[in-house]
């Protein structure tokens, strides 16, 4: 009876492209968390960056740390209810601007506070 390939099943094999495998680094360290309301930061500055109304696309392509396209328009859309960017429809998509520099956001959030 040949034993040898008996316990031979492909998921038992380590790549052989070196690739490392998926999940969490191999030294136990968690990818950093972003901290609550850091990624909509990051995307009105983005958006203020812009030389007008921008799409969604835009905005993804100019944001560090790839951020899935879905995950953009998510964020815009949530910061257009809080009324911190305003947005144009623009054939299937909408094209978006930010409705206020950065002091006038933070007035927008401290409002926000007092009236909760």
């Amino acid at each position: 009876m040949d034993t040898a390939g008996a316990s031979h099943h492909p998921h038992n094999e380590l790549p052989s492209d070196n690739v490392p495998p998926a999940g969490p680094p191999s030294d136990g360290r968690r990818p950093r968390k972003r901290g609550q309301g850091e990624l909509e930061a990051q995307v009105l500055a983005v958006l203020r960056s812009a030389n007008g109304p921008a799409t969604a696309g835009w905005v993804q392509d100019h944001l560090d740390g790839g951020l899935a396209y879905t995950t953009v328009i998510t964020i815009l859309s949530r910061l257009y209810e809080k009324k911190c960017v305003t947005r144009a429809r623009q054939g299937r998509s909408y094209t978006w601007t930010s409705a206020s520099d950065e002091a006038g956001l933070a007035a927008l959030r401290m409002r926000r506070v007092l009236e909760g």
